[in-house]
């Protein structure tokens, strides 16, 4: 007599998002115990924000420049989250959790809906602080900005064609 599998029992809706629910909450608690992942998930836009409008703002064009600064900054920390999301899930496969969890009773889908939802989490974190507006910058950011349309390096001495505004 041939040996048939075990049918699975079928998946419901709500099950699954109880064990999305329950897989989002261990990878943020992993973010707890290790803050690496967000730290760079609020660093890396606030870095490239700074680095694109106030650094290299005048030499891409100024103002005109910026209207489309914040969603280039949105389309990259996107993409850059995807690539969290792959490494993290290699990571569980390689330490054996994506096993452990397949011996569950639990929806298979919420394996990859808990890990995409928490590094969404992560990524809506960063984004909502590199995306606030202060009405006041930090003395830094204003010094930074006014050199670089100097053409100053820190040190205050003058460099040419470097940073500078073009001539009129």
């Amino acid at each position: 007599i041939p040996i048939s599998p075990t049918p699975r029992r079928p998946e419901r809706i709500d099950s699954m998002l109880t064990d999305t629910a329950v897989l989002v909450e261990r990878n943020l608690l992993t973010v707890k115990r290790i803050p690496t992942p967000l730290i760079s998930a609020t660093i890396q836009p606030l870095m490239f924000v700074f680095l694109f409008a106030y650094v290299f703002g005048a030499t891409f064009g100024g103002g005109s420049y910026r209207e489309f600064l914040m969603a280039g900054i949105f389309t990259q920390t996107v993409v850059f989250n995807a690539a969290f999301t792959t490494v993290g899930l290699a990571n569980d496969v390689s330490d054996g959790i994506i096993d452990r969890l397949r011996s569950l009773p639990m929806s298979r889908l919420a394996v990859i809906s808990g890990r995409v939802a928490s590094d969404m989490v992560l990524g809506v974190v960063g984004l909502a602080v590199a995306g606030q507006r202060h009405e006041h910058h930090g003395e830094l950011v204003h010094q930074c900005e006014n050199g670089c349309r100097r053409g100053e390096s820190g040190g205050g001495q003058r460099q040419e064609g470097v940073l500078a505004e073009p001539g009129p």
